[in-house]
């Protein structure tokens, strides 16, 4: 996404325009698997990778042209995609009794035009994400708290189900239970205070089948299948509404 961001730069900022939807990502409380914090991504994500592994062991047949396969078990499903952080505006000029009035009248104009979401902290942006990767030590009880399990929410996306249905998918068709596996950090371009102006942040999700001390293994079931074939309804809500992509062939003469 590099020189994507970068031609950004050099055309101004109504290339990277914000969609109507937002990604977010909502964090999970370590005990109990309740939503703890949202934040939604400054742009939403403008291609989005999602790969599933399969484990098929094959046993040769002594005089057979071809192995045997035994399904053994589904692999890791990974969402990745690349976020993009960007201000117009040099913030520290914000704290600065010359380029305060500047910086404001700047802000107000992209606030008046619609774009007031373009300038934000790109290093707050950059440690939201990264905290993901971390623990926390509590000392008071002695123990070390992994990283937050997280909800990764695309509306109208349908990237739930896409990973098989479960007791957590079947309600929320949009979102993945996920952990963080890839926070990778490029700082594009700087203001001359040293501030970052534009950051691409790679990242990586896999998802999970552990929320509320249960573990629910995502699976095809007639209900995921009925609303792939012909948009039937799943849970009280209808997913693609109608049937465009499965299609009986002709009959044959």
């Amino acid at each position: 996404m590099a020189g994507l961001v970068g031609l950004a730069t050099a055309l101004g900022p109504s290339l990277l325009s914000e969609k109507r939807s937002m990604a977010t990502l909502i964090s999970l409380k370590p005990d109990t698997d309740e939503p703890d914090t949202a934040q939604a991504f400054q742009y939403f994500p403008e291609s989005i990778s999602d790969n599933k592994a399969v484990n098929w062991q094959s046993k040769e047949i002594p005089g057979g042209s071809l192995p045997v396969y035994q399904w053994v078990a589904s692999g890791e499903r990974t969402i990745s995609f690349t976020a993009q952080f960007s201000s117009d505006i040099d913030l520290a000029l914000l704290v600065t009794d010359v380029g305060a009035f500047a910086a404001n009248a700047a802000k107000e104009r992209l606030k008046s035009s619609g774009q007031g979401e373009r300038n934000i902290d790109v290093r707050s942006a950059a440690v939201w994400l990264r905290q993901y990767m971390l623990p926390t030590y509590d000392s008071v009880k002695q123990r070390t708290i992994p990283p937050a399990k997280l909800k990764l929410n695309l509306p109208q996306s349908g990237i739930g189900l896409a990973g098989g249905e479960n007791n957590f998918t079947s309600q929320d068709a949009d979102s993945v239970l996920c952990v963080m596996t890839s926070c990778d950090i490029t700082w594009e371009k700087f203001f001359p205070s040293g501030n970052p102006r534009l950051a691409s942040v790679s990242l990586a999700f896999s998802q999970i089948p552990q929320f509320n001390q249960v573990v629910s293994f995502p699976g095809r079931t007639s209900a995921m299948r009925a609303a792939a074939e012909s948009g039937k309804v799943i849970a009280g809500t209808s997913f693609f509404g109608y049937n465009s992509f499965f299609r009986k062939p002709p009959t044959a003469r």
